[in-house]
């Protein structure tokens, strides 16, 4: 006696019909017929009679039907609890990297981590901006993603760092820019940054209320559009401190010594999906690989 023979016997008894259970366990009729043939010589008693409105259970079939559909049903129960035990998680994970320099997120880390808790889970890492990580994952194009900024209130946020933010200018200013007071900062060119990037909070901070508009020669929002702006000779930009001191190593731009402020740093996942095995287990490796505490946001 196999499962899937169970299986069979069910179908039929359910659907009083052969062609109606071959197709429902998508099979040929003959062989649902060959199957209930086999049980019946195995348990030695008729388990239908045959009419020509179809199958009837029989007394004894009955019987031995209310078994059968408890031996799946704990079959079936053993396989979940076997997948719960081995945390067995298949499929295609989707995140969101905010940053081109993927150590800057530990991104082979946090790879790492899942494939030794979910090696059946394959993680398809997508480069994008805050602003539209915090969009798709609201929509579920993406499963999770990291983002500068405070994220949507349907979103469910790890704050993994703060990153503080400094101003970079091009080397040619350098007699311009060093020891500069503020109010000089804020009067010379800019290239700015779009409303919806969370740099630019930064940069209002820095003006405050009661300045003019900034002198903006033109817009960006992609970091290494920022710098490359900057180290032209374009104007000033805001870029985080990593990335800016590694461009000022490099004999690219100049920095301006004071840091104007800092943006938050969020691993987001859907909060309608937090019971969600792939979300949970997305967010147990990005915190075991960056030993943070949730912070829902």
């Amino acid at each position: 006696m196999e499962l899937y023979q169970l299986r069979t016997f069910i179908a039929v008894a359910e659907e009083g019909h052969l062609t109606r259970a071959a197709k429902r366990i998508h099979t040929s009729q003959s062989a649902v017929s060959g199957q209930i043939k086999a049980l019946e010589e195995e348990f030695g008693v008729p388990l239908f009679t045959r009419s020509p409105k179809g199958m009837i259970v029989t007394e004894q079939g009955q019987t031995l039907l209310a078994k059968a559909q408890q031996a799946l049903s704990a079959a079936d129960g053993m396989l979940d609890t076997a997948r719960t035990l081995r945390a067995e998680l298949t499929g295609l994970a989707r995140v969101g990297l905010n940053i081109s320099a993927a150590h800057r997120l530990r991104t082979a880390e946090i790879m790492e981590s899942l494939r030794t808790t979910h090696p059946g889970l394959t993680v398809h890492f997508i480069n994008s901006m805050s602003h539209l990580i915090d969009a798709d994952v609201t929509e579920g194009k993406l499963d999770g993603g990291f983002m500068y900024g405070e994220p949507s209130n349907e979103l469910d946020g790890l704050e993994v760092d703060r990153t503080n933010m400094r101003v970079v200018a091009p080397v040619q200013w350098k007699d311009r820019v060093l020891g500069a007071p503020r109010e000089d900062i804020i009067h010379m060119p800019w290239v700015w940054t779009p409303p919806e990037c969370p740099f630019n909070q930064v940069a209002k901070a820095l003006f405050g209320n009661e300045q003019p508009a900034p002198n903006a020669v033109t817009i960006a929002d992609d970091e290494a559009l920022l710098l490359e702006f900057a180290a032209a000779g374009s104007g000033l930009a805001l870029m985080c401190e990593d990335e800016a001191r590694a461009a000022r190593d490099q004999g690219k731009i100049v920095l301006w010594e004071k840091s104007p402020g800092s943006v938050p740093l969020y691993f987001i996942t859907s909060r309608r999906r937090s019971d969600d095995k792939l979300i949970r287990a997305l967010r147990s490796s990005v915190q075991a690989v960056w030993h943070k505490t949730a912070v829902t946001a």
